[in-house]
């Protein structure tokens, strides 16, 4: 599942269980339940601006 999240400025991916399920990994056991959600990914997007602010706040600079 994807959507854009309008008041963080981002994109956000989520998995979603289709059943109730576990599942194992290196010894450690995990439990879904159907439709239970997991948040795996931040897309944002920038404008020219707000990158070179961005930037600017980080030590760096940007040219055109």
């Amino acid at each position: 599942m994807a959507f854009y999240n309008e008041a963080q400025s981002r994109t956000e991916m989520h998995l979603v269980s289709d059943i109730a399920q576990k599942i194992e990994v290196v010894d450690e056991i995990f439990r879904f339940e159907a439709g239970e959600r997991q948040h795996t990914e931040n897309s944002y997007k920038y404008t020219i601006e707000g990158f070179q602010v961005l930037v600017g706040r980080a030590g760096f600079s940007s040219e055109s």
